[in-house]
């Protein structure tokens, strides 16, 4: 209750009622999507088709195991505890073997869950080849448990392992390295590898899923004996979330404003991470390319914008007493997200680039402030995670509008207007709660 905190006060889900019908008509819909799909699905009728299932099977195999690298470092990255929740499991009588089990399932139904999403996207995909029900029950299961197996033996490698005899930072700096390396080595040679071989391997298909079944399975119970006997202790901590940054660019509203969305250390580990494929990319295919991985993956630090509703949260209600009217912050706020912007918009014109990526980058940090002021990282741990999620599923949505221009300046309207009414609404109800 304490990770859900902001879910659970939301006046909707109090109801048991209104939480039992949201999940049954939720699990559904997911059960009637998947029910769709399968019913699309036909028995092999030729040699070609059973060849591009096998490749099809192959690179989802492939695409799961990249998948959930990236998840897994999200989740690690993004999630974690109050210090209410920290207090709380310390002082309560719990060992630490069972603390750490179970963050280490509240982390993985985290990750079950974006995996899940991804898995709605992609399954149109095996409607392209002629395969049985039972053929696809078999690869939905496995695809899973892989999913599953590449989660927990991360979780070993960088908590039971790396974590326990290296410190913090460079521990994570190590691990973050590492996993971006491999998921951009797996993703440029290995999977193109994997998948020519099963395209042409003699195998039948049944033969390979029956492998994958075993291999999954024999790798789930040996990652969960594992985990289970190296969970002798926890290594939850209180991080330190902002940096010490000093600006003499403008002393007073500004300087406020643009430090409580800078000053974020995640807004380093998120430029380190793009530093670094971008690096790889540079190794890989050239210079070129580097600074085009650059400018996609630059959108992903403005994610920060997230904790701009907490850096402010404690100091906003003097706000009033040093004349920041509302329309000042906004403005202020506004201007801040254009300098953080700003880069992509100078990178066009070094490198051949689209120009709508800089549509998409505002976008990011605006609807992030949003989700932000939405869903408080102070209240709850999950929040983090919730927004940042929240923000990528809409900016998708959005970006579809990237092809019809007359759209846009309607959008950008109605996205500066939503955070212009969720500044007002805070500033009122401190107002209120100190009147």
């Amino acid at each position: 209750r304490e990770i859900f905190k902001s879910i659970v006060n939301n006046n909707f889900f109090k109801s048991k009622i209104n939480r039992a019908i949201f999940f049954t008509l939720g699990t559904l819909a997911y059960i009637g999507y998947i029910y769709i799909n399968i019913s699309q699905f036909y028995i092999f009728n030729s040699s070609d088709d059973i060849r591009l299932a096998k490749q099809l099977v192959s690179s989802f195999v492939n695409v799961t195991i990249i998948t959930s690298g990236l998840i897994y470092l999200f989740i690690d990255i993004t999630f974690n505890l109050s210090s209410r929740s920290l207090f709380l499991l310390k002082c309560l009588p719990f060992s630490l073997k069972e603390i750490s089990i179970a963050k280490v399932t509240f982390k993985l139904f985290l990750s079950m869950l974006i995996y899940e999403v991804i898995i709605i996207v992609a399954l149109p995909l095996f409607t392209l080849t002629h395969m049985s029900v039972i053929q696809f029950v078999e690869i939905f299961i496995i695809i899973h448990l892989i999913m599953v197996d590449c989660f927990l033996v991360l979780e070993i490698i960088v908590h039971r392992l790396l974590m326990k005899y290296i410190p913090n930072i460079l521990g994570y700096t190590i691990y973050t390295c590492s996993i971006i390396s491999f998921c951009v080595l797996y993703f440029v040679h290995l999977r193109f590898k994997i998948d020519i071989w099963v395209y042409h391997s003699s195998y039948h298909i049944n033969f390979m899923l029956f492998i994958l079944l075993i291999a999954s399975i024999i790798m789930l119970f040996g990652s969960i004996v594992t985990l289970y006997l190296s969970s002798e202790s926890d290594t939850s901590y209180k991080m330190k979330n902002y940096l010490n940054i000093r600006l003499s660019i403008d002393r007073t509203v500004f300087n406020v404003i643009f430090l409580a969305i800078i000053r974020q250390k995640k807004l380093v580990y998120i430029f380190f991470l793009t530093i670094l494929a971008s690096v790889l990319g540079l190794i890989y295919f050239g210079w070129t390319q580097s600074l085009q991985i650059f400018y996609f993956l630059y959108p992903s630090m403005l994610v920060v914008g997230i904790f701009y509703a907490s850096s402010t949260y404690k100091v906003r209600k003097f706000f009033n007493l040093y004349r920041i009217s509302i329309m000042k912050e906004f403005m202020y706020l506004v201007i801040s997200q254009i300098v953080l912007v700003l880069p992509m918009a100078l990178l066009p014109m070094i490198v051949d680039l689209p120009m709508n990526y800089i549509y998409i980058g505002f976008m990011v940090i605006t609807l992030t402030i949003i989700s932000g002021f939405i869903f408080p990282a102070f209240e709850s741990s999950i929040n983090e995670s919730t927004s940042s999620l929240l923000t990528f599923f809409i900016v998708i949505m959005i970006s579809f509008l990237l092809s019809k221009p007359q759209y846009l300046f309607l959008v950008f309207l109605m996205i500066l207007g939503t955070e212009f009414v969720c500044i007002y609404r805070e500033r009122k109800e401190i107002f209120n709660e100190n009147s």
